[in-house]
């Protein structure tokens, strides 16, 4: 089975990751159209030099953001946080939330800006189906693996569950080490994480911790039994931050076989589809 290896520090590799995430239009009622489509985006980064893609979908449908006040001042914080998790399927499909993964040998500042301006160029030929709503460049500068190897890996079906944290006030730095504490004061304590990894993101104050799973079982019991509040408080209460949080599924990742069996449909035939898809609901 093909699997994305992400260096568990990149100060020892050459590696640059992006994530772009997307949020479907309205008229595209089944978000398996946008998979569809980003698989074939795919194909064609690896004309650019991508190494290795991968698409996670959203099993929530939204990736929740939480202000600074909400988790201070909330006590019961895991309760919330599992309550927003209880969506329905109307509410799941209007926030939908999909990112498409991209690990990159290490470039330039200017040979980035221009890979995004190309790339983004490229996702305009599918905005009839999709916003792109965030998009960035990360360098992993820490984290773990249960099988003692240096990497992070995930394959199709895995779960994955995404922290990210950008501060409007404080250092960079700062935050890197106050997550970096955290991962490692918890990461021997979480049964059923296969690994966790930290990222820094390279154009904007933010950081990103992932962690993969066995199941989705081992992702929520960690998050109704752990109690989050208390613990974090303590590393992150200096900064003004917005946090967000949300479970995906690794629902594509690349390989040789992969980038070959997929048939081509143009996005304005899987915008065609989509919208016939929303008539035959609503009649």
């Amino acid at each position: 089975m093909a699997c994305c290896c992400v260096p568990l520090n990149n100060n020892k590799n050459n590696l640059d990751v992006s994530f772009f995430v997307f949020k479907p239009t309205f008229v595209v009622v089944d978000d398996e159209a946008v998979v569809h489509v980003l698989k074939h985006f795919s194909l064609s980064t690896h004309t650019l030099g991508c190494l290795q893609t991968s698409i996670f979908r959203s099993i929530h449908g939204n990736m929740f953001c939480f202000p600074r006040r909400f988790w201070t001042q909330h006590e019961d914080f895991t309760l919330e946080l599992f309550l927003f998790f209880s969506v329905n399927d109307s509410f799941k499909f209007h926030c939908s939330m999909i990112i498409w993964y991209g690990a990159w040998q290490k470039r330039s500042n200017k040979e980035k800006e221009q890979l995004i301006t190309t790339l983004k160029s490229m996702i305009n030929n599918i905005s009839s189906m999709t916003t792109l709503i965030e998009y960035t460049f990360l360098e992993a500068y820490a984290g773990e693996s249960r099988d003692g190897s240096s990497t992070a890996k995930f394959s199709n079906g895995d779960i994955i569950s995404i922290h990210s944290a950008a501060t409007t006030s404080g250092d960079l730095n700062d935050l890197c080490y106050a997550v970096l504490a955290i991962f490692r004061s918890r990461f021997d304590k979480i049964e059923g994480a296969t690994a966790g990894l930290c990222l820094k993101a390279q154009s904007r104050p933010g950081v990103v911790c992932m962690h993969v799973w066995k199941s989705l079982h081992f992702c929520y019991s960690y998050i109704l039994n752990s109690d989050h509040r208390n613990w974090m408080m303590p590393y992150l209460e200096r900064f003004s931050l917005e946090m967000k949080y949300d479970i995906f599924r690794v629902v594509y990742v690349s390989d040789a076989d992969n980038l070959v069996k997929h048939s081509y449909v143009s996005p304005h035939q899987m915008f065609q589809n989509g919208k016939e898809n929303m008539q035959k609901q609503v009649l």
